[in-house]
């Protein structure tokens, strides 16, 4: 063998060799780098999807909720609404209304004496306004009072009409009805007992009436019937300005939701002519 092809298989070999040990180095180079890019992507996005997923659920927390947008305390609302039923106590007395019936020269004498007109009754209250916060609200009531005639005045001017005139006696009623601007001032708005002060001022309608029972006759089929009816002896109203003021206590059933009982006491007053209109309404009924 020549010392040429001595050379060229040596130098063959040994290319063969440094190739073999090169290779593995190339490969393990080239895995090395993969994953460190696999590392730097990894420290350059996880933290940006932490932070997202962190505002993500302080935004809507219990996977997507929104209590967060309830408005605040549910048991406020601004409008405000209440309804009532009761019982009405007359205050005062008069004397006028019974000398303008039949007049102070009655043979009975005593008419010239203050009586009782009225009779405890009943009352309707029905209102609407706005809350402007949780202590301060306007409310526009409605309320309807039904009070009795004192029966010793009804048989007084049963005696005056007369056996001729009213034989079946004399009956009466006195309505009182008012339309009036009230504020209110609310003690406390949490726990289940609270309360309130109230007063304003509005329209007054006061009525009052007497009449007769008698007997109506019409004709029918069946021939002539006779039909109990009622004739009129007279007739009082008056439209005045008047007040109310008092308050009342609350009870709520829930103390975490709007609404609640309510029992009201007020002195109302009206400027009737001859004798000024008071009463002492009281009320229970609901406030939402």
């Amino acid at each position: 063998m020549s010392f040429r092809s001595s050379f060229l298989r040596t130098s063959a070999l040994t290319c063969a060799i440094l190739a073999t040990a090169a290779t593995p180095a190339l490969f393990a180079q080239s895995s090395s780098s993969a994953d460190y890019d696999a590392q730097a992507s990894s420290s350059i996005n996880t933290p940006s999807n932490v932070e997202f997923r962190t505002q993500y659920q302080n935004q809507y927390p219990s996977g997507g909720g929104y209590h967060q947008y309830k408005g605040g305390d549910s048991t406020f609302s601004h409008i405000a609404v209440e309804g009532g039923f009761g019982f009405s106590v007359p205050l005062g007395k008069t004397s006028n209304t019974v000398n303008e019936l039949i007049g102070p020269s009655s043979d009975n004498g005593g008419f010239n004496e203050d009586i009782n007109l009225n009779t405890t009754g009943y009352n309707l209250l029905l209102g609407g306004g706005w809350n402007f916060n949780k202590h301060f609200a306007a409310m526009v009531e409605y309320r309807f009072e039904d009070l009795g005639i004192n029966n010793s005045l009804l048989n007084l001017l049963a005696t005056e009409c007369g056996t001729t005139n009213c034989p079946y006696g004399v009956t009466g009623n006195s309505h009182l009805w008012s339309l009036s601007v009230n504020p209110v001032y609310n003690f406390k708005t949490k726990g289940k007992w609270g309360g309130y002060a109230t007063g304003g001022a509005g329209f007054y309608r006061d009525l009052t009436s007497f009449n007769t029972p008698v007997l109506e006759y019409y004709d029918s089929f069946f021939g002539i019937i006779p039909e109990e009816g009622s004739a009129l002896l007279d007739h009082y109203s008056s439209n005045q300005a008047g007040f109310n003021a008092g308050g009342g206590l609350t009870w709520k059933p829930n103390p975490d939701q709007h609404g609640a009982l309510f029992a009201d006491i007020r002195y109302e007053w009206v400027n009737t002519p001859g004798n000024t209109t008071s009463t002492l309404p009281v009320t229970f009924g609901y406030r939402w």
